[in-house]
This record gives C-alpha cells, structure tokens and sequence, in this order.
C-alpha cells in the first residue's frame, strides 16, 4: 500500500513518462519517505527528550527554592553583621583622619592652649592673692589696741589744751606755739601742768590694768604674734611698738650670751662707744673666756629656761602655745 503522497508520485510520474522507470521512481519515493519517516520520528524523540528535560529542570528549580533562598539570607546577614562590627575601625580611621591638622589649625591649637593655661596660671594667682588677704584680715582681727591714753606730761598735757582752744589751726603752728608757751611757763604754772599730767598718768594705768583683766593670756598672745607676723610682712611700720605688756605671760629666756652682755653692760666699761664698737668687744671678750668661766652663763641660760618653761606650762598648759584663729579669738572677746 502506497500513502497519498506515493500515489500522487506515481500520477505525476505516470503523466507522458515511461514505465520503465517507475520502478526506480517508486524506489527512490520509498526511500524518501523512508527517510522522511525516519527524521520525523527522531525529531519527535528529541522533542520528548528536550520537553522532559525542560519539566525536569523546572521541577528542580521550583522544590529546593526555599532552601536556597534561606542560605543567601544568611550570608547576607553575616556580612551585615561584619560589616558592622567594620563599622569602628571605619570611624577610628576618620577620627585619625580628623587629627592631621594644618599649619594654621596647629597654630590655632597651640595659640588657645597657651590662652587656657595662662588663665589658670591667673586663676592660681588671684587664688594666692585672695588667700593672703584672708590671712592678712585674719591677723588684724587678732590685734588688740589698749585704750587710748590721757596725756602724760607737762608740755603734752599743754598741746592738747592748746589744740582744743584753737580748732582749725595745723598742728604744725600748734606744736610750735605749745613749745615755746612751756618754756615761758614760771614754777607754779609748770607744777599745774605736772599735776595734771602725773593725775592722767595714773588714770592711763588704771585704764590698762583693767583692759588686760578683761582679756585672757592666749587673747594677748594671739595679738602679740599677729602684730610680729604683720611688721614681717610690712604691714605695721618698723619701730611703732605695738606689743602688749602682760605680766602674766612669761618672759623669754636668755642664753649664755645675753647674760655675759648684760653683765659686762652694768659695769660701766662702754660708755660713750657706739653699739657697733660694743658688740665687736663683747663677742672678741665672750671668745676669750675660758671653759670654765662659759659654764657660769650657760648655767644662768639653763635655769632661764626651766622657769619659762614652768611658768609656761602654768599659764598655757603647754610650753609651746598656738595661734588660735580668728574665729576663736572674736569669740572669746565677745
């Protein structure tokens, strides 16, 4: 049996052809179909194969999609989170970065360093200068000042009668006026003003006893030292006296030196030398005595001061007393 496409061969090969032939043509018509069918069905078994393959790849592709979506994620987690941790050293490079300053901008940081330390430097010193003004008013608040005294003598009880009766005139004038009134005063006139005097005098020791009953040793003590600490630091001019005389606080001892001075003083030997002169004598004579004849003054020193010490440790309680403060000391006055 031929197909439709093999008869239609032979009609066309039939159509003013020989028959001779025809066997050939059918042959080769076969053969062509032959083959025709034979690269039909390999096409088609490759389609299938190709179609399998296809659904074989999409199938993969499509089942394992979570798990290969889950492994990406984690990595991507893991350089985030290194990259995070990368995230310090990134700033510390800019921070390094940030400390290469230029020319100007060291200049600047020198120029304001040296403006912060001379403030403090400033700040140090009004620090020092406020504290020793705290010190300084410490020390004024310990000083005492006796009552004010009467005077005393003839021509100062003069001056003051003539300062009262004539207000407004310089003391100058005054003073000199007051002089030479005292020297043209007769006897009975001057023997007035000495009894005036001599009253006021007494007056003036009345006054001072009783202001120094009203304080107490360490009170002078504290007036005494404050007032030596201020003369130190030339607040008090040198030669005012200011020191407050109270029996009751005891007399410094003398050494071995003082006593031979004050010995060799009361004999009369350095009258009309000058205390220059006396002092080189007295120290080449104080050289040239002998060991036995030092040892009468360093006795005299060492019995000086057990009795201040004594008399020290009975006034104070102790032979060495401290400055009490101010606060103490207003305290107690009060």
């Amino acid at each position: 049996m031929f197909s439709a496409i093999g008869r239609a061969a032979i009609g066309r090969i039939g159509g003013g052809r020989s028959t001779a032939r025809v066997p050939q043509q059918i042959q080769r018509v076969q053969i062509t179909q032959s083959g025709k069918n034979a690269l039909q069905s390999e096409f088609q078994g490759r389609a299938l194969v190709i179609l399998s393959s296809k659904r074989l790849y999409s199938a993969a592709a499509t089942k394992p999609t979570k798990p290969a979506s889950d492994k990406p994620a984690k990595k991507s987690a893991s350089t985030t989170t290194k990259k995070a941790v990368k995230k310090p050293a990134a700033k510390k490079a800019k921070k390094k970065a940030k400390k290469e300053l230029t020319e100007k901008q060291q200049e600047k940081k020198e120029a304001s360093a040296i403006r912060a330390k001379e403030q403090a430097q400033k700040k140090k010193d009004r620090k020092v200068v406020e504290d020793g003004k705290a010190k300084i008013r410490e020390l004024k608040a310990k000083v005492l000042t006796p009552p004010k005294s009467l005077p005393a003598t003839a021509w100062t009880v003069l001056h003051v009668e003539s300062v009262s009766q004539n207000p407004g005139v310089p003391l100058g004038e005054l003073a000199k006026d007051a002089s030479a009134r005292y020297k043209t005063l007769d006897p009975s006139a001057r023997e007035t003003y000495n009894q005036k005097a001599n009253a006021n005098k007494a007056a003036n020791d009345a006054s001072y006893e009783a202001w120094l009953a009203s304080l107490s040793p360490q009170q002078i003590y504290d007036s005494n030292h404050a007032q030596q600490r201020l003369k130190q630091l030339g607040l008090i001019k040198q030669g005012k006296h200011l020191k407050i005389d109270d029996p009751r606080i005891p007399k410094r001892p003398l050494p071995a030196y003082i006593h031979f001075v004050k010995e060799r003083y009361t004999s009369g030997d350095f009258k009309g030398l000058s205390p220059v002169e006396a002092a080189k004598i007295l120290a080449q004579e104080y050289k040239a005595l002998s060991e036995s004849e030092k040892k009468l003054y360093e006795t005299l020193a060492v019995a000086e001061r057990e009795r201040y010490a004594k008399e020290m440790t009975n006034t104070f309680g102790t032979t060495r007393p401290v400055a009490s403060s101010a606060s103490s000391v207003s305290s107690v006055s009060s």
